[in-house]
């Protein structure tokens, strides 16, 4: 298993296309807006930054990112 973090338009990508993988055969899962959360890692947009940082992980095993 390999640990990623997501620092660039790939591993953005990747992370999420993660939760649409996981929710594939659920009927009842509506799909993120992947503006609304990139807003939400963008310091000048969420001011929770101002005290701090945040950075995400994506968890790859193999070919799959889990």
């Amino acid at each position: 298993m390999e640990l990623i973090e997501v620092s660039g338009k790939e591993t953005i990508r990747l992370f999420h296309e993660v939760p649409e993988k996981l929710y594939l055969n659920d009927s009842n899962y509506i799909p993120i807006i992947h503006k609304q959360v990139e807003a939400i890692f963008q310091p000048d947009r969420n001011a929770k930054f101002k005290d701090g940082d945040a950075c995400r992980w994506i968890l790859k095993d193999g070919e799959e990112c889990i």
